[in-house]
């Protein structure tokens, strides 16, 4: 009963929260190439 509670908590307070801030970290990741790209005037999607 203990592993599965501490399972549970694990996985809602500790794997839930990783996964937010790598989505963060990549979508900080996105901006920052595509902002590189358009000040070397490689942006052609206009």
């Amino acid at each position: 009963m203990l592993d599965w509670i501490l399972g549970i908590f694990g996985e809602i307070f500790i794997d839930q929260k990783t996964m937010a801030i790598f989505s963060m970290l990549f979508g900080a990741g996105i901006v920052l190439f595509a902002d590189r790209a358009e000040a070397k005037g490689g942006n052609h999607s206009d």
